[in-house]
């Protein structure tokens, strides 16, 4: 790549506090900077191999090896809601102007204090040099130094003010994650999905939700969760990471899903918990059914064949499957172990047969 042209990135840990690592929204804080790095071209420099993230002292060494007319941006780990948008255009806007430095200013009219208070910041890898960078200084005093030097030093502004803003307490912790929300609901639901009351819902980073699902209020997903078409989610549905709902599923209230799989048209819509399981197409889960799928050292499976049924209050105790149109009575307990046939009915506790198996490739009538 022509030196002219590369831009390289380093992630700076601003030291503010707020650990860089610390997740907003099922991502740490420092992916949301190194994401908008390389989205908007940069090559991300790692001065230490061990982090992603950096102090600046570390960083200016490793400015040292850089060809001058290589762009080097100075990017604080704890500005998350900077867009790739905005620092593609200050890019542009750095070459363009042949600039020495270009800072992200917040308002149209930035003074020189405005400009040199800024720590998201793009130099020229020459300017970085000598009296510069004496006495470890921070990105402001490298602005200023420049300016004082007679360097050419340019203000670009962001999209919105808001994306400046820095994480360096719970405050405006908070305030960060709700605007990624914000932003993550928009995004779903240009994409098609329903969402009924933005204000109450919640959902991670790297969620994918098909087109025609539809999320009911007070509804938390987390990270990782992988959701088809023409869902039912909530409200007040709890769907942690490594979950899957096939196109049709439904999830309905007080329902907390952890790594498992809801086949095509099946529903747990009431009190229930469904942790390491597997259900099959057409699996209808009953009010207050539990999969117990940890035995107090390890987890364990849960299967639920198609078209099987469980009773209110059911607990399964994995290891355990249950068979294409099985069925378990209300409060029926089913042991490690004691599988239930294809067809079958068990109730009590333990659950036992009553005794007869229903033909699951048949038809239901009588």
């Amino acid at each position: 790549m022509n030196a002219n042209k590369r831009t390289v990135a380093v992630i700076l840990d601003a030291g503010t506090g707020i650990d860089p690592a610390r997740e907003i929204l099922g991502k740490p804080l420092f992916l949301y900077a190194r994401e908008i790095a390389t989205t908007a071209g940069c090559e991300v420099m790692t001065p230490r191999r061990e982090s992603w993230f950096t102090r600046l002292s570390d960083a200016l060494r490793a400015i040292k090896q850089e060809r001058p007319g290589t762009t080097v941006l100075l990017l604080p780990a704890d500005a998350p809601l900077l867009s790739a948008a905005s620092l593609r255009k200050t890019i542009a806007l750095h070459k363009k102007k042949n600039a020495d430095c270009t800072v992200i200013a917040g308002g149209e009219h930035a003074g020189d204090c405005e400009l040199f208070s800024a720590e998201v910041a793009l130099f020229r890898a020459s300017a970085l040099s000598g009296r510069t960078v004496r006495s470890s200084p921070s990105p402001e005093t490298l602005v200023r130094r420049i300016a004082e030097a007679g360097g050419k030093v340019v203000a670009a502004h962001p999209r919105s003010p808001e994306e400046l803003l820095r994480v360096d307490d719970l405050r405006t912790l908070a305030v960060a994650s709700n605007a990624i929300r914000c932003r993550i609901l928009q995004e779903k639901m240009a994409a098609g999905v329903v969402v009924i009351d933005p204000s109450t819902t919640h959902i991670e980073q790297d969620v994918r939700i098909g087109r025609g699902t539809t999320i009911f209020p007070f509804t938390f997903i987390h990270r990782g969760v992988t959701i088809g078409r023409h869902c039912e989610i909530g409200p007040f549905s709890h769907l942690r990471a490594g979950s899957v709902l096939d196109n049709h599923a439904e999830i309905g209230n007080f329902v907390e899903v952890k790594n498992s799989r809801v086949g095509p048209r099946s529903k747990a819509k009431h009190l229930s918990y469904l942790g390491d399981a597997t259900l099959g197409r057409g699996v209808n889960i009953g009010a207050g059914t539990i999969t117990a799928n940890y035995d107090g050292k390890r987890k364990h499976k849960t299967l639920i064949d198609d078209g099987a049924s469980t009773g209110s209050n059911t607990v399964l105790v994995a290891p355990v499957r249950m068979g294409r149109k099985a069925r378990t009575g209300a409060g029926a307990v089913v042991v490690s172990g004691n599988d239930v046939r294809d067809g079958d009915t068990v109730v009590g506790v333990p659950a036992r047969s009553l005794g007869f198996a229903r033909n699951p490739s048949r038809s239901d009538k009588r």
